[in-house]
């Protein structure tokens, strides 16, 4: 077995880290899409933005919105 350096080890786990992170972004971002149709692009920019805790409480939180103007608002608040 090759010997893995923690440099090595603490890379792939920010790599890991990633991936879940645009993993993610990507399936909120469709879940958006079908609550509320197409989205700007300033707004998948800032659910990229968003990290694992904040896409997790947007999930909860956007059955609450009832219009792309609260979506926006709230990440707004959150990428800022």
């Amino acid at each position: 077995m090759p010997y893995v350096t923690s440099v090595e080890r603490l890379a792939k786990e920010e790599g890991r880290e990633e991936g879940r992170v645009e993993g993610s972004a990507s399936i909120l971002r469709e879940v958006l899409v079908q609550q509320f149709g197409d989205l700007s692009e300033d707004i998948e920019t800032r659910i990229r933005q968003l990290s694992l805790e904040q896409g997790l409480a947007l999930s909860r939180i956007r059955l609450n919105f009832h219009s792309l103007a609260e979506l926006e608002i709230w990440l707004k608040n959150a990428v800022d």
